[in-house]
């Protein structure tokens, strides 16, 4: 019986001790009429930013110690503005548009550069340029061509799916590392 008790208690003590951090307490959002003010602390409760503004905002856990700050920004179309915040050490990146998917602190994102339509990998801290897909037979008549964009399950590759030139939905794969 003392055996049981004994492992009862073990056990419940590695519950306790294998708990994930509630990354809530790091952030809010408030809506108030048509505007949102948001606050990220870092781990040692010191504010990286709080401010208000007139676009929907969610926070969401993005890795551990990484939380991503959704801005959805109404003009001619919606546009998702994207800050990652590091709360560990209260880095902050800079606003991505076009983010298409994340691994770890790596990004996809779509740009237009120079004419030509293309899909980067990035990391989210230091936004110098790893890799760069060119998309060579894309739609450029349309706002946003591609469809969507994917890390594979390791890492190594990203495929993108995108509309032709010719109309088209295609899927390309490249080595994202």
């Amino acid at each position: 019986m003392k055996r049981i008790i004994c492992l009862v208690m073990l056990f419940a003590l590695l519950l306790c001790g294998c708990q994930k951090d509630d990354y809530s307490k790091y952030y809010s959002v408030k809506k108030s009429g048509d505007e949102y003010t948001y606050t990220i602390k870092t781990k040692d409760d010191k504010v990286i930013v709080e401010e208000t503004v007139k676009a929907e905002t969610t926070v969401t856990v993005a890795g551990e110690d990484l939380l991503r700050l959704d801005s959805n920004w109404k003009g001619n179309r919606v546009t998702t503005v994207s800050i990652f915040y590091n709360i560990a050490n209260g880095d902050v990146s800079k606003p991505f548009s076009y983010l298409l998917d994340q691994d770890g602190t790596r990004i996809l994102q779509a740009e237009r550069v120079e004419g030509e339509y293309s899909v980067f990998v990035k990391d989210i801290f230091d936004t110098t340029v790893s890799k760069r897909f060119i998309l060579t037979d894309v739609a450029l008549d349309k706002d946003e061509p591609v469809i969507s964009a994917t890390f594979s399950e390791d890492g190594t590759t990203a495929s993108v799916e995108y509309y032709t030139d010719g109309g088209e939905q295609k899927t390309s794969t490249f080595t994202a590392k």
